[in-house]
């Protein structure tokens, strides 16, 4: 069966979900147990035993097995996943990001308690490359489903088509996750030269000095400047943007309809300025268009997103004072246009 276009999303992206390994390990528990509506027999479990270097452990059907998740040892500490049957114990310690730092002592106590006449198999499941913890065997999910693309032919024919789209889904969802999403590995290459290293860490100091003295004038507006009596009981809310070097300092106008006016306070490098909304957009844009056109203030414009931007704010730097009888002035000007609901305590 083709893998999905690298381009589309696979559910368990739409979910949230890939990098979840509680999630990883119950999609597998299911799999790996032949007896399951999957279809697909003992294939995930063989294909699992073949990238572990236990492909010939029988040649017969995998049959009376038992998948359990999260199995408690005797000091509480959990494993995985166990599967037996009368012939196999297979202990398994799942990895997506994290590093196999788990009791594996007390998971080889708890698996030789349970081994009697069994062959015991341990296997360290993981994303990318690991090294061998004692006698556990190391196997990337890049193996188990190379193994399972291999089978996945003579199977279909049983599968159940649903379980089957589901089992491809996530061997797309891991593979995407193996070869990564995140920092591209030529920023990466440019900041372990160490030329570039310290200039890296003195700019996020900067950014960081001046988020936080941002935030330090927001503060300072919030507490030395009341707002003006037509809004009281409301209260300022803050709300760093985590797309765009800016804090906002945000308050809500609560309308009677249910619907509410929002004024944004916007702190960047280049200025203050100050944007209002309608909430929920974009069903109170046009109310919203409303309300300004009809107030004596001028000065502001439409931008995207049914957002109203109210221009001549000071530069960064700018007097805190100045800001704040500004921005009562609007929400004076605001108020007495608006039938606010009145506010709950």
């Amino acid at each position: 069966m083709p893998a999905a276009p690298a381009t589309q999303r696979t559910f368990l992206e739409i979910a949230g979900f890939p990098h979840y390994e509680n999630v990883c390990s119950n999609i597998l528990a299911f799999y790996l147990d032949p007896a399951e509506a999957h279809g697909l027999g003992d294939l995930v479990l063989r294909a699992l035993l073949a990238a572990a270097g236990h492909e010939t452990v029988s040649s017969n059907p995998l049959t009376g097995v038992e998948v359990n998740r999260e199995v408690p040892t005797a000091n509480s500490k959990r494993l995985d996943l166990v599967i037996k049957n009368d012939d196999l114990l297979i202990g398994i310690e799942n990895k997506i990001y994290a590093a196999p730092y788990n009791p594996f002592t007390e998971y080889e106590s708890y698996l030789a308690g349970e081994q009697g006449s069994r062959t015991l198999v341990r296997i360290l499941l993981s994303l990318y490359p690991t090294a061998s913890v004692g006698g556990w065997v190391p196997v990337r999910y890049a193996q188990l489903f190379d193994q399972i693309l291999a089978g996945l032919e003579a199977c279909v024919p049983t599968a159940d088509p649903k379980y089957l789209i589901f089992l491809t889904d996530f061997i797309n969802s891991l593979r995407k996750l193996e070869k990564g999403t995140g920092m591209d590995k030529s920023f990466i290459d440019f900041i372990n030269q160490s030329d570039n290293k310290k200039g890296v860490l003195q700019l996020c100091k900067a950014v960081k000095d001046l988020r936080n003295d941002m935030r330090s004038h927001l503060e300072t507006l919030a507490r030395d400047w009341p707002l003006p009596d037509c809004a009281k009981g409301l209260k300022w809310q803050f709300w760093p943007d985590p797309d765009s070097l800016a804090d906002v300092l945000f308050l809500h106008l609560p309308l009677k309809t249910g619907n509410k006016l929002v004024l944004d306070l916007v702190l960047e490098p280049s200025g203050w300025r100050l944007d209002i909304r309608g909430e929920p957009r974009p069903a109170m844009t046009a109310t919203a268009r409303g309300i300004l056109e009809n107030l004596a203030i001028t000065g502001w414009k439409e931008v995207s997103d049914g957002r109203f931007l109210l221009a001549n704010f000071p530069g960064y730097g700018g007097d805190l004072g100045l800001i704040s009888q500004a921005m009562n002035g609007w929400i004076e000007a605001l108020c007495g246009s608006l039938v606010l609901a009145p506010v709950s305590k």
